[in-house]
C-alpha cells in the first residue's frame, strides 16, 4: 500500500516541475488525468491517495470531492440503496434478489452478471477444484480453477481480474437459492433493472437519464471510498486492472495470488456500507 501511495505521489510531483505541491496543483493534475481519458475510478482512486499523501505530509487538503463530471453518470445515494435493498428483500423474486446483490455488493456490470453459471459457485465449507469455461480476449477457454470455501467466480469485462470472491454468510441464502441457469441478454437485463426498481417503489419516469446497472456499481465505489477503504483492497475487491486504476504504478501491483484476493474481500466487506442491509 505504501508503494502505491508513493507511486501516485511521485507521478504527481514529477508533473509539478519543481513547483510547490498544493491542493490546487493536485486538482489540476486530476483534471489532466480526465482530459487524457482516464477512467472515473482512476481519478477517484488518485484523489483519495493524493489526499492521504497531503495529510501525512501535513499539507492542507480539503474534503471536496474529486473533479469528475457526473451529470451523465448517475448513481444512487445511500438512502436510495437502503430503500432498494429493503424492498427487494420483500418484493423481488430469487433471481432479482441474487442479481441485486451482485450489483449492490460486488458492483458487477449487467454483462458480468449474465455470465455467471452454476459451476462458478462453491457452496461448500471446503475448497474445491473444478474445470470452468471463461471468456478471454482471445475467446472462450476451459481452465482448472480452485474455489476457496463459499466463493463465487466473477467473470469480468474490460480486462478486469477474473477470480473467485468470498460470499459472506448473510448473502449465501440469496445467492445459493437462485440456480444461475438462465441465459439472459443485455437488453433483458436492462428491462429487469427497471422491473426491480418498480417493485422497490421507484418511479421509472423519475430516474435520471442514462440510468442502469452501473448506478449501484458507482454507489458501492463512492461509499467505500468515503468509508476510507484501503485503496489496494478496494482495487482487488473491484477486480480492477492496476495500470488503469493507479497512475504511475507498476502493472505488477495488480498481480496477486488468490489468497490475497480473498483477504481483500473480507477486509472490504467488513466496512461495506450495504452488506448489513441484506
Amino acid at each position: 500500500t505504501v508503494n502505491t501511495y508513493l507511486s501516485i505521489a511521485s507521478d504527481f510531483l514529477k508533473s509539478l516541475k519543481n513547483k510547490e505541491p498544493t491542493e490546487s496543483e493536485a486538482i489540476s493534475y486530476l483534471v489532466k488525468l480526465q482530459q487524457v481519458g482516464k477512467a472515473d475510478n482512476t481519478i477517484r482512486f488518485s484523489h483519495y491517495a493524493l489526499r492521504r499523501f497531503f495529510i501525512v505530509n501535513k499539507l492542507e487538503f480539503s474534503e471536496r470531492p474529486p473533479p469528475i463530471k457526473t451529470q451523465n453518470k448517475p448513481y444512487f445515494i445511500k438512502e436510495d440503496i437502503q430503500k432498494l435493498i429493503k424492498n427487494a428483500k420483500l418484493y423481488c423474486d430469487e433471481q432479482q434478489k441474487a442479481f441485486w446483490i451482485m450489483s449492490t455488493i460486488y458492483a458487477l456490470r449487467r454483462s458480468e452478471i449474465i455470465k455467471i453459471t452454476p459451476e462458478y459457485i462453491n457452496k461448500k465449507d471446503q475448497e474445491v477444484t473444478r474445470n470452468i469455461t471463461i471468456e478471454t480476449e482471445s475467446g472462450n477457454i476451459t481452465k482448472e480453477q480452485i474455489f476457496p470455501p463459499h466463493t463465487i467466480f466473477i467473470p469480468t469485462e474490460k480486462g478486469g481480474i477474473q477470480r473467485p470472491q468470498f460470499i459472506p454468510e448473510n448473502l449465501r441464502k440469496y445467492i445459493y437459492n437462485y440456480n444461475w441457469d438462465y441465459e439472459l441478454s443485455k437488453a433483458t437485463m436492462s428491462v429487469l433493472f427497471y422491473i426491480i426498481l418498480d417493485k422497490c417503489g421507484f418511479k421509472v419516469e423519475d430516474l435520471p437519464k442514462h440510468s442502469g446497472w452501473h448506478m449501484p456499481r458507482r454507489s458501492a465505489v463512492t461509499y467505500l471510498m468515503q468509508a476510507k477503504c484501503d485503496p489496494i483492497s478496494l482495487s482487488r475487491f473491484m477486480r480492477w486492472k492496476s495500470q488503469t486504476t493507479v497512475p504511475g504504478a507498476s502493472p505488477m501491483i495488480g498481480i496477486y495470488d488468490q489468497t490475497e484476493g480473498i483477504i481483500a474481500d473480507k477486509e472490504v466487506l467488513k466496512i461495506h456500507p450495504f452488506l448489513s442491509l441484506w
